[in-house]
């Protein structure tokens, strides 16, 4: 992956999904990611390549396998799974403090 795009897309893609709603179609996706610094050609390279669509069949198999619904699903002791629609916040920071809270009441 480019040089720091993780860092610059998460943020992004945190607000789309959870605080304006906004990302509704493949563009949208795009638009994210070009926002975040990546030309538009090298986004469709990308979401092209053999290594995506590799990466894209193995988490289909895994969703399906552990009966996952959305991302990122996250089982605590095997058993609690947690669910991410739970948490109301509106910065990143927000739901990973709440996610995090959450988390360690469960392991206690």
């Amino acid at each position: 992956m480019v040089a720091g795009l993780e860092e610059r897309v998460e943020p992004l893609l945190f607000d789309a999904v959870m605080v304006s709603r906004t990302l509704k179609t493949p563009e949208d996706i795009r638009a994210v990611f070009v926002k975040a610094g990546l030309s538009a050609e090298e986004y469709d390279r990308m979401l092209t390549s053999q290594e995506v669509a590799s990466m894209t069949e193995k988490q289909k198999r895994l969703f399906k396998e552990y009966g996952v619904t959305g991302t990122p699903t996250v089982f605590v002791k095997g058993r609690y799974r947690v669910e991410n629609g739970a948490f109301q916040a509106n910065s990143l920071e927000g739901f990973r403090d709440a996610y995090v809270a959450a988390v360690r009441g469960l392991l206690n």
